[in-house]
């Protein structure tokens, strides 16, 4: 019996001290959790004031769309008639479903109250195993709601992040969990961190990211500013700023365009962050998650970071709103816009996002 006794004493000893080596490493792995979660601008969505708006804060610099319908009041009318009569005050939200919106302002600089000309829905579905990367265009006409009839774009302006969440959810049915602002310095950093991207051009599109890389208002040193040079392949190597460049432009395919440019670079980069060294992992987080401003919790942060080693391998999916064939361009108030069929598109999302039937 003395001797079973020990034993087990012993066996108790053993279990005690592999129960306080995980418990040390838990607290170990929490205090870099820590570290790195207070480098995140945390703010909450509503905490944003919208700005005062002036006539110049809702004008574009291009010219009208010379393809654009002009139509009469009659006709506008019904399509804000349309649009106060589609509005959903009840989104749709699905456990195991998760949606982040990322915005980017067209300002250069940390305005929070400029127009943002990116705005990328990512849902998380464990459900379906599958990752959905949705663009809304800008120029998309929609009703603000409490505000009034405008583009998509004019939403930040109006109320921050969440009167653009508030107008997403309410338009299109898609409850959103959490939103980040990022800038144009923090996606050239992730970029650079991840060794650049690789991807076919055209010499129309090498043309155009030549010139971007060039823009005077982009505050980078002038050793950044690598031209490309021409390829017959068409193959290339970006870095940064050249990425941003291909993200940025609208001379091939206007704002269509531009946002499946956009939606190829996020892929791209999603490839090549899964298979990123953890040395790569801490580099990219402390250069970029003090250049991004988001509502996301500690525990939401944690529960992401618990799942990344899953996400990997989850399909990705892209897309825009809208989608094709379900929208026409007109003309209101001098400003080329998009009139859109948002049943249709809700449909689409709900489908894409959901998994729904």
């Amino acid at each position: 019996m003395h001797t079973k006794d020990k034993k087990r004493q012993r066996q108790g000893t053993v279990v005690l001290i592999i129960l306080l080596c995980v418990l040390l490493l838990l607290a170990g792995l929490y205090l870099v959790f820590r570290h790195f979660y207070g480098k995140i601008n945390y703010r909450e969505a509503s905490d944003f004031e919208g700005a005062t708006i002036s006539p110049d804060m809702l004008q574009t610099e291009e010219t009208p769309d010379p393809n654009a319908e002009v139509i009469d009041q009659d006709q506008i009318q019904e399509i804000q008639d349309d649009l106060l009569n589609g509005l959903e005050n009840d989104p749709i939200a699905q456990k195991g479903v998760y949606n982040i919106l990322l915005l980017g302002s067209d300002s250069r600089l940390d305005d929070y109250t400029n127009r943002t000309d990116t705005m990328m829905l990512v849902s998380i579905n464990k459900n379906t195993q599958q990752i959905v990367i949705t663009s809304f265009l800008r120029d998309i006409y929609i009703y603000i709601p409490d505000w009034g009839y405008q583009r998509l774009n004019v939403a930040n302006v109006a109320g921050g992040p969440s009167k653009v969440i508030q107008t997403i959810q309410q338009n299109f049915g898609i409850a959103i969990d959490n939103y980040a602002f990022v800038n144009f310095y923090s996606f050239m950093d992730v970029v650079d961190i991840l060794g650049g991207i690789d991807i076919p051009l055209t010499d129309v599109e090498v043309y155009y990211i030549n010139i971007w890389v060039n823009d005077p208002d982009l505050q980078v040193d002038a050793s950044q500013r690598t031209q490309l040079e021409y390829r017959e392949d068409g193959q290339y190597h970006l870095n940064g700023i050249q990425t941003l460049a291909y993200c940025r432009t609208r001379n091939i395919g206007g704002d269509f365009g531009r946002t499946q440019q956009q939606r190829n670079a996020i892929s791209l980069l999603w490839e090549k962050a899964r298979e990123m060294s953890v040395s790569t992992l801490t580099e990219l987080l402390d250069n970029i998650l003090p250049q991004i401003t988001t509502d996301v919790s500690q525990t939401t942060c944690l529960s992401i970071l618990a799942s990344l080693a899953t996400y990997k391998d989850y399909e990705v999916i892209s897309q825009q709103v809208p989608a094709e064939g379900t929208y026409s361009f007109v003309s209101i108030d001098g400003m080329s816009v998009l009139n859109v069929d948002i049943a249709t598109n809700q449909q689409m999302l709900q489908e894409t996002i959901y998994g729904a039937e």
